[in-house]
């Protein structure tokens, strides 16, 4: 038989969700778990994409900075990427902290 009004309809849905709750309700908790998982997965990657992005034009306006001269900011810029410089960049990092402090 049809369902032909909104309460029929509600009830018919009623009757086929309910099995579904019990018979798939550790399937669903699992699989709500593992979106969960993947969910926070894909947050933290797209975190250290954004953080790569930071630290590679901090990087290059450091470097611009360097080439330019501007040896007090270049330093600020590399002393500001912690303990991520690459060994020319500890270098420049160096030159232009002893640079900077002549002025």
């Amino acid at each position: 038989m049809p369902a032909s009004d909104r309460a029929e309809l509600n009830a018919s849905l009623a009757r086929i969700a309910e099995p579904l709750r019990t018979q798939f309700a550790e399937a669903l908790a699992s699989s709500r778990d593992g979106l969960r998982a993947l969910k926070h997965e894909s947050r933290r990657k797209v975190r250290e994409a954004a953080d790569r992005v930071r630290s590679d034009d901090l990087r290059h306006e450091a470097r611009e900075a360097f080439e330019a001269g501007d040896y007090a900011r270049a330093a600020m810029l590399y002393e500001s990427a912690g303990g991520d410089l690459r060994l020319a960049e500890r270098k420049r990092l160096d030159i232009a902290g002893h640079r900077s402090d002549r002025g």
